[in-house]
């Protein structure tokens, strides 16, 4: 195996503007065509970070959709059953979603639904197995034909859940070993935990985690904090990634999100941008 580093878009790309010693006029050209090509690697970077958060929270989604109509004094094989049950009131339109209860197992099938907490045009199957303890429920959500809002999913990950049925925000832990491939084809392998707090009375979702993350064959460590949306509403104002690449010389992103259907990042190679999201608003 080789173990000679990976090196990131914007590395490659300043080692272009170190070259280039063109004198007058044309150097300033040359600088300027490399400092935005710089400025696109990192609009590129920071687009497959942003994915990489928002498939989180359709998998986060998921696996509060294979909680519903569950609860603690169930056995697993009674969970799963609940479960397969609550499908028709938990997608959208009626008959969109089939379902068997396997044990403790149910396998969903999808066709075009529309789901809770922003999940839309969700085609295909994933299967979720459900565990019940005195005090939590557990559930291990598996996929590898499904698609949610054009981004295809590969998804290996298990929550936990502790109700608090006095709070109206409910939280749950998860772990994810998982996959996705946005609308620019590029796919983004996560593998980290987090966790996820959701508002059934506002459809709003959020995140705080750590990810190791895979792009393109660059690794990149994703610190989310503060990350929010309601229903397939642009993420609100006030969340944080922190985007970093593996090596001394890797640079680090910082991404905010504003409210709206734009990111901005600054990098520590001092070049700085602004990434549109796919929502509307």
């Amino acid at each position: 195996m080789s173990t000679s580093p990976r090196r990131s878009p914007l590395l490659a790309v300043g080692a272009l503007v170190t070259g280039v010693l063109v004198p007058g006029c044309g150097a300033k050209d040359a600088l300027d065509d490399a400092a935005g090509a710089a400025g696109a690697a990192g609009d590129a970077v920071v687009a497959g970070a942003s994915e990489s958060v928002e498939s989180s929270t359709y998998e986060g989604a998921l696996v509060v959709a294979a909680l519903a109509g569950v609860a603690l004094g169930q056995t697993a094989d009674e969970a799963a059953g609940a479960n397969a049950g609550a499908a028709q009131e938990t997608w959208d339109p009626a008959g969109c979603v089939a379902t068997v209860a396997d044990g403790a197992r149910v396998q969903y099938t999808l066709t075009d639904c529309r789901g809770p907490y922003g999940l839309v045009a969700v085609d295909g199957t994933f299967a979720a197995t459900l565990s019940v303890t005195p005090q939590q429920v557990g559930v291990a959500l598996t996929s590898t034909d499904l698609s949610v809002n054009q981004v295809r999913l590969a998804v290996d990950a298990t929550g936990a859940y502790v109700p608090t049925l006095e709070e109206e925000t409910q939280t749950l832990s998860v772990t994810t070993r998982s996959a996705a491939t946005g609308p620019r084809g590029v796919t983004v392998e996560r593998s980290g935990d987090y966790t996820l707090s959701y508002t059934e009375s506002t459809g709003c979702i959020g995140i705080d985690g750590d990810f190791t993350t895979a792009v393109a064959g660059h690794s990149w460590t994703t610190a989310v904090t503060g990350y929010e949306r309601c229903g397939a509403a642009c993420p609100k104002a006030g969340g944080t990634v922190v985007y970093a690449g593996s090596g001394a010389a890797a640079p680090t992103f910082d991404i905010a999100y504003s409210g709206g259907p734009e990111v901005t990042w600054q990098s520590s190679a001092g070049q700085d941008g602004a990434v549109r999201l796919g929502c509307a608003g």
